[in-house]
């Protein structure tokens, strides 16, 4: 009795043990089966990032809880173009340095009809009631500044209440480190300017007239003060403009200049006064349309009173240069000619032919030759009243500027001559170009005699091209040449429009030549030639730099020979000295 009592002991104490076994499997496998399902993250992360631990991180351009947003990163101050259908979203970020105390972002509304609200967030996406800032306005252009703005990526989420377009840009702003002056204060590291200032500290005097405007100012002596208008679209305008120096002062000199959408300098303008008149008058005719800015220099800084006027154009524009006809404010030009103001002659000029017409103050004519010939060609320009002043400008393949050109004479002498030397085949484009309003009468000859001053050179039999005597060059061998040693320096001056030359020999593997400008900046030209003395249209090396006053060309040979270097020294158009003051010198080392 006692074994079978044991026997069913056994059987028992195995049924339970059985039984523990199977339910510590099942525990398990459902301890399993929810860790499992804790580790999931929702959709796989739509394979936008990485689930760890249940959690979606998501790859660069990708967040919410399941990686399937998406979101654009912005780049500091860089509009985004974008759109978004009626009641959805779309997001972007920008990461903020810990250097940056402030971001401003702008959300602009490009088409008519739509709606677009704007909500920012630090560290997630933003939502309608999760944001730290937002706009729900109804208004075109929307602006968000955070200031301060702590370390970290902020989101910025735009939502249509209509189908819209639009653009978003998201900007960077340090702590004030620029000086606006007397006349501005620094808002987000940049100027907020005074009425009547502008430029990046504030520096400029530039003041808005309306028509009919009258100003009066003092310029100091080296400095510009600027004044803007604007000419409208609509039609055809006139701009007038009248500035008088103080007579009362004998020093005074003012300069004025004129350029269209940007500030004018000593070098960039489209009209310009630079002489020692008292009284500036410059009369546009149909002008572009725009922001025209006015720039008062003080080369003798003076007191002065400026009258602007813009109008409406009712006649034509140079009176059609005196080549056609005008009917209301349009020229309908006569047979061979071009333009808007019948300013261009489309057939080559004739030989012995003389060609009249007008060029009103500011305006230009052009013509142009091709003559096949070893010799030289001339141009006369025979102005109609000694109180009328034209300028000639020649040059080569494309029609001349004020400051780009071959050959010129701006003198005021009422009759004026230009030689183009050995013309070759190409196309030269002659301006008339008006100072003042100007009838004129332009003839073009080929000169048979020989042009070279008396005692300065020669022509060889049946030429009319000179050859200088030495000391002399230049077309007619009017201009002197004067040698200069290895190493020397010459104190010299020019005046516009004109040279001075130099010549020098050695032996020696290089050539460097310098010259500065010893009371201007940029209004000389530097030129080197090894083939006789330069000229505009002819030479090797030049620097005509103009935000400098030194100047420098050089030369380098493989071997050391006896070589000649011609220099020339030129009065740019941007010269308004009497004459400009400079020091040249040509130094080669001699090993």
């Amino acid at each position: 009795v006692r074994e079978k009592k044991d026997t069913q002991t056994e059987e028992t104490n195995d049924t339970r043990s059985n039984s523990r076994m199977r339910a510590l499997a099942l525990l398990l496998l459902c301890a399993a089966l929810v860790v499992s399902a804790l580790a999931a993250c929702p959709a796989n992360c739509h394979d936008n990032g990485v689930c760890a631990h249940g959690i979606c991180e998501c790859n660069e351009g990708w967040s919410g809880d399941d990686c399937s947003v998406s979101v654009k990163e912005l780049s500091s101050n860089t509009p985004v173009s974008d759109s978004l259908n009626t009641f959805t979203w779309k997001y972007y970020s920008m990461r903020v340095p810990t250097d940056i105390n402030a971001l401003n972002i702008t959300v602009t509304q490009t088409n008519l009809f739509g709606d677009v609200d704007v909500f920012v967030q630090r560290g997630t996406l933003p939502t309608q009631t999760s944001n730290i800032a937002s706009d729900v306005s109804t208004s075109y252009e929307t602006n968000i500044l955070i200031e301060p703005s702590p370390p970290g990526t902020y989101y910025i989420g735009t939502y249509a209440y209509f189908y819209v377009e639009y653009t978003v840009k998201a900007q960077l702003l340090v702590s004030c480190t620029v000086d606006c002056g007397d006349h501005g204060s620094c808002v987000h590291n940049m100027c907020a300017c005074e009425q009547g200032y502008a430029g990046e500290q504030c520096e400029l005097f530039d003041m808005e007239l309306p028509n009919n405007a009258v100003a009066e100012g003092t310029v100091m002596s080296g400095e510009f003060q600027y004044y803007h208008t604007m000419v409208p679209s609509d039609s055809p305008y006139n701009l007038d403009l009248v500035v008088g120096q103080d007579d009362s002062d004998p020093s005074c000199d003012i300069d004025v200049y004129l350029r269209r959408d940007t500030y004018p300098s000593l070098f960039e303008f489209d009209q310009a006064n630079a002489t020692t008149s008292a009284v500036t008058e410059m009369h546009l005719r149909n002008v572009d349309a725009g922001t025209w800015y006015i720039g008062i220099y003080g080369y003798h800084g003076c007191s002065y009173v400026l009258n602007l006027n813009v109008a409406p154009a009712t006649t034509c524009v140079s009176e059609c240069s005196h080549h056609g006809s005008c009917s209301g404010n349009r020229c309908s030009c006569s047979s061979g000619f071009s333009g808007n103001y019948c300013e261009n002659k489309t057939q080559a000029l004739s030989p012995g032919h003389a060609e009249s017409g007008f060029v009103a103050s500011g305006s230009w004519n052009f013509f142009h030759f091709q003559e096949t010939t070893s010799g030289n060609v001339n141009l006369h320009l025979a102005q109609a009243s000694p109180d009328s002043d034209c300028d000639l400008y020649v040059s080569a393949g494309e029609q001349p500027t004020q400051y780009e050109f071959d050959y010129a004479d701006t003198s005021f002498d009422q009759e004026v001559d230009v030689l183009v030397v050995n013309p070759s085949t190409e196309v030269w484009n002659v301006g008339v170009f008006g100072w003042t309003d100007c009838s004129y009468t332009l003839t073009m000859s080929i000169p048979s005699g020989c042009p070279c001053v008396t005692g300065h050179g020669h022509c060889a039999p049946g030429s009319a091209v000179c050859m200088c005597s030495v000391g002399y060059t230049g077309p007619t061998c009017a201009d002197t040449t004067q040698p200069i040693e290895n190493g020397a320096v010459i104190n010299d001056a020019v005046a516009a429009f004109s040279w001075k030359y130099y010549g020098i020999t050695t032996n020696s593997s290089a050539m460097l030549i310098s010259m500065r400008e010893r009371d201007t900046e940029g209004a000389l030209w530097l030129f080197a030639s090894m083939s006789g003395f330069p000229q505009l249209d002819a030479y090797d090396v030049a620097d005509k730099n103009t935000n400098t006053d030194f100047h420098e060309v050089h030369f380098t040979f493989k071997t050391r020979e006896l070589r000649s270097f011609f220099i020339g020294v030129y009065g740019s158009p941007f010269d308004t000295a009497d004459e400009a003051r400079f020091s040249v010198t040509a130094w080669s080392p001699e090993l």
